[in-house]
């Protein structure tokens, strides 16, 4: 096993004038009238079934023509004599009968996350570039472990990362970004932990194999002649790196630390590579002595593992990564920021977690802003953390900041000016004129600040529309790939071939994934014409499904209906302000159009709702008097019932046998549920919901649950498709009104029999 370090492309190898790979690969271009969504999906009634078909056996007879051409003169396999036999008969009788069983059981039980009756889970209809770029490739399986065994594919996957980097501003001026795509975001986030304890000790590690330089080669003299003189940027200024106590190493800023191998090179001189002094500086490194050896050898004083600090609502993955790279994943390990009443990460009590830390001397590893919560759709004031790391690297204390934006990433395309090659106009990356935008300014805002983040997470499988598995990390700064960098000698030498396989967590990985990134990007650029224009239809329809929700029930109705994000006068701390409330109102008797139409309203619209395109709602009902129930465990077996009219119920395992469930043409409308409480959450969010709900909390430091309906919107749709002359949203809200009404009734009348007989 060893480590890679050279013969990485930069961006001006692919777009530079002379490049021969400019040449031989396709170029991105940018051209509005292709962001058309009704071209590129194959439709909620299989409208563009034509062309999907056509595109398919293309792709088919486009690999039968390539094997058939490729040396001709060899002899065939398979003859018509074989073809002929009983046996080979069988074969196809066996295998055309269960791929229609298969087909059969695919309409009764897969899913239709394609209808604008499917209002779930964070799914939806794939992008047809997606699926074709991914279906033709496939045929052809190249594996991005190698570009020996991805000829094409690995280049793909080079230009897509840098692709994503451009979308979120990134810089290309002095050490490029870099990114690639990982299986899912929870690939991602475990190489973003692993990559991140690396980084926090490399000084370290450098301390130590310059003390302890053992070598007689050339390299280990010239190093021992200088080890002395070195010297490193700390926070208190700069140092002999021999000479930095611990804390001081474990808060070096990222670029320092990153720059101290080329650092050595300029001061040992002569012939040596900084890739040779990467290797000679990491055998030091806590991946290569384990943890154990590493504290032992090179901690000193300072007694703290390092830690995440991440939002209470962030991903499972966190605390997995911890457990994988074993720095444990306890809440020691990974501390939990409380969130304000809106989901979003409160930084005051980031403060206080920083603080703690400092005064501990705790080493933290990342602070990790969610960009868009998989259970409430909030985005994380990432701008004010990145200002918080400012304040705290007067006082000493420094780490990486990770945008966790495996939902939310996607939503920066719908701010970023158009690019035709990755890299292009880093220096000024949005636009200037954002009214026609359906986010919130806080969610713009911080969208427009991932540009500053250390590494960020995406899924092109999410709001990207791609199939399945296509997640992505990309760092700010390339070299970050050098701490997590391994290779096999199966696939070449060190350094001797360009390869992204040897990165992160993966070896072996469908190059058809990035090739269908890459087909969707070449169609729909990831800024404001192509997918940006997608996106900004789907949150069109999420505002206008939080408007159906929030006046939805009217006070003769047995029920209430209460989404979860509050309105902007509750934000800003003005609560008994009941303009926003009368503008909803007015808002929900208009057209969107018309709303759209007028520059007031339209800013209005965009400032309401959540922060992306996901909408928690949860119903209660009203006693006979009007009055609202106020018992958690009688609203939540409403909810329950609600949702269990509106979800599919899963299969079952008998034994050997399995029961598929039922058909899902059983389903005419499907959301999903979470569950919350003050464990999760804390007692602000929770005790501020429950409050609007109607509800009374048990006391203080007593926890509790709520059962909240979900909804995500990837439909750009919901408010343009008629029924009856209606938008398609009228029919989600009539069959969601129906049921909560005779649930509701329903549950009064429990209530009523529960008081009687406890009278």
């Amino acid at each position: 096993m060893h480590r890679r370090y050279s013969a990485q492309p930069s961006k001006a190898d692919f777009f530079g004038r002379d490049s021969d790979l400019a040449n031989r690969l396709p170029r991105f271009r940018v051209d509005p009238d292709e962001a058309h969504a009704a071209a590129l999906f194959l439709g909620p009634r299989a409208e563009n079934q034509e062309m999907f078909t056509r595109m398919i056996v293309e792709a088919i007879e486009a690999v039968a023509r390539y094997r058939q051409g490729y040396l001709p003169g060899d002899p065939v396999a398979i003859t018509p004599d074989v073809q002929a036999s009983p046996e080979f008969t069988r074969a196809v009788e066996r295998l055309e009968e269960n791929f229609s069983d298969l087909l059969v059981k695919l309409n009764e039980h897969a899913t239709p996350y394609f209808a604008s009756r499917y209002q779930g889970h964070m799914l939806w209809d794939t992008l047809l570039p997606g699926m074709l770029g991914y279906f033709a490739t496939m045929l052809h399986n190249p594996n991005n472990v190698t570009v020996q065994a991805s000829t094409l594919t690995t280049f793909l996957e080079l230009l897509v990362g840098w692709d994503l980097c451009t979308m979120f501003g990134f810089t290309f001026d002095g050490p490029h970004p870099w990114g690639h795509i990982t299986a899912d975001g929870s690939v991602a986030n475990l190489e973003a932990t692993w990559s991140a304890r690396e980084l926090k000790f490399l000084p370290l590690a450098a301390k130590s194999a310059l003390q302890d330089n053992d070598h007689t080669d050339a390299l280990g003299k010239a190093l021992a002649d200088i080890a002395g003189d070195v010297e490193i940027q700390t926070l208190d200024g700069t140092a002999r790196l021999l000479d930095a106590d611990q804390w001081q190493l474990v808060n070096i800023p990222m670029a320092e630390a990153l720059s101290l191998p080329s650092q050595i090179v300029e001061r040992v001189g002569g012939d040596f590579k900084v890739s040779e002094v990467w290797e000679r500086l990491l055998t030091s490194s806590v991946s290569l002595l384990g943890l154990i050896d590493f504290y032992r050898r090179c901690m000193g004083e300072v007694r703290h593992q390092p830690v995440i600090l991440a939002p209470s609502t962030k991903h499972y993955s966190w605390p997995k990564a911890l457990a994988v790279t074993c720095s444990g994943s306890g809440d020691r390990q990974i501390v939990d920021i409380a969130v304000d009443a809106d989901a979003r990460m409160n930084v005051d009590s980031l403060r206080v977690e920083l603080e703690k830390s400092l005064a501990l001397r705790r080493p933290i590893l990342l602070t990790v802003s969610v960009m868009g919560s998989t259970e409430e759709g909030a985005c994380d004031p990432l701008a004010d953390v990145l200002q918080l790391r400012e304040d705290f690297r007067t006082k000493g204390l420094d780490f990486n900041v990770h945008a966790d934006a495996a939902w939310g990433g996607y939503f920066a395309s719908v701010l970023r000016k158009d690019f035709a090659e990755p890299g292009e106009g880093a220096d000024d990356p949005f636009i200037a004129d954002q009214s026609h935008v359906h986010l919130s300014r806080h969610t713009r805002a911080n969208l427009s600040a991932i540009k500053d983040a250390d590494s960020v997470t995406v899924d092109p499988h999410k709001m990207g529309y791609i199939q399945y598995p296509a997640g992505a990390l990309c760092y700010a700064d390339e070299r970050m790939r050098n701490l997590v960098t391994f290779g096999a000698l199966v696939i070449g030498s060190p350094g001797s071939q360009i390869s992204v396989g040897e990165f992160g967590i993966e070896g072996s990985k469908p190059g058809a994934a990035p090739a269908a990134v890459y087909l969707a990007h070449s169609v729909l650029r990831p800024s404001t014409s192509g997918y940006g224009q997608l996106i900004n239809e789907a949150l069109r329809s999420i505002k206008a499904f939080y408007i159906r929700a929030f006046t939805l029930a009217s006070p003769d109705d047995p029920f209430t209906c209460v989404p979860l994000v509050r309105l902007p006068n509750e934000r800003d701390g003005n609560p008994s302000d009941t303009g926003w409330a009368r503008r909803i109102e007015r808002m929900a008797s208009m057209e969107i159009d018309e709303i759209l139409a007028d520059p007031d309203l339209r800013r209005e619209f965009n400032e309401i709702g959540p922060d992306q395109n996901l909408v928690d709602y949860a119903f209660n009902f009203r006693h006979a008097d009007g009055s609202v129930n106020s018992d958690i465990d009688a609203f939540n077996a409403l909810n329950q019932r609600v949702y269990g009219a509106f979800h599919v119920h899963e299969g079952k395992m008998r034994g050997s046998k399995i029961d598929f469930g039922k058909d899902v043409q059983d389903y005419p409308l499907i959301i999903t549920q979470t569950q919350m409480s003050v464990g999760d959450y804390g007692e602000t969010f929770m005790r501020d919901y429950a409050l609007c709900l109607g509800l009374k909390a048990p006391a203080e430091g007593v926890d509790f649950t709520l059962y909240v309906n979900r909804t995500v919107v990837m439909d750009p749709w919901l408010t343009h498709i008629d029924r009856d002359r209606r938008p398609f949203l009228d029919l989600v809200f009539d069959l969601l009104a129906k049921e909560a009404a005779k649930q509701a009734k329903k549950a009064r009348s429990s209530s009523q029999a529960a008081s009687r007989q406890a009278g």
